[in-house]
C-alpha cells in the first residue's frame, strides 16, 4: 500500500523546471492535497513548497507524532540508492513506510536494498515502471 490514512510525502528528485517529471510529480501531489515536500539538494523551496537538500533532513524533520511517509523517487538509480542508504546510517529507516520508484529511477540494486535493508514491505514498493501521474489516482481512489 503507497497511500495511507495520514501518511506525508516525499518526491525525491522534484525539480524547478515545470518541464520535469520531478516537477510534474510533485505539483500531482499538491494538486491532490497530499502533505508533500521536494527533495531537491539546491533549492530552497519548489512550487512554493520548502524543500530540502536530502530524503535524511526532511526525515529528521518531522515530529515523533508523524507515523510514516511515502518516498517518490525520480532521481537516477545511483542518487536513489545514496539517499537510502543515508537513510539507514542515520537510523531513520522506520519512517518510510512505502516508495514509488518511477520508470527510469531504478535498477535491482536499489529495489532489492530498501527491500532488505531499510526494511520496507514489499507489496509496499512500487517498482514495476508505473508512473503516478498514470496510476496515481486510481491507487489513490482505492487506498484511502
Amino acid at each position: 500500500m503507497f497511500f495511507a490514512p495520514g501518511r506525508k510525502y516525499a518526491v525525491l528528485g522534484a525539480s524547478t523546471n515545470r518541464g520535469k517529471f520531478g516537477n510534474k510529480i510533485l505539483r500531482w501531489y499538491i494538486n491532490h492535497k497530499l502533505p508533500v515536500k521536494p527533495i531537491n539538494p539546491s533549492a530552497e523551496e519548489v512550487e512554493g513548497v520548502k524543500a530540502y537538500p536530502t530524503l535524511n533532513k526532511y526525515i529528521e524533520d518531522l515530529s515523533i507524532s508523524d507515523e510514516s511517509i511515502g518516498v517518490s523517487v525520480v532521481t537516477p538509480p545511483q542518487v536513489s540508492f545514496e539517499m537510502f542508504k543515508e537513510v539507514l546510517e542515520k537510523r531513520n529507516a522506520d519512517k518510510i513506510a512505502s516508495i514509488w520508484f518511477q520508470p527510469g529511477s531504478f535498477d535491482s540494486k536499489v529495489v532489492k536494498y530498501v527491500i532488505e535493508k531499510l526494511g520496507v514491505s514489499k507489496d509496499s514498493v512500487i517498482s514495476n515502471n508505473d508512473c503516478i501521474l498514470v496510476s496515481g489516482e486510481g491507487k489513490l481512489r482505492d487506498e484511502i
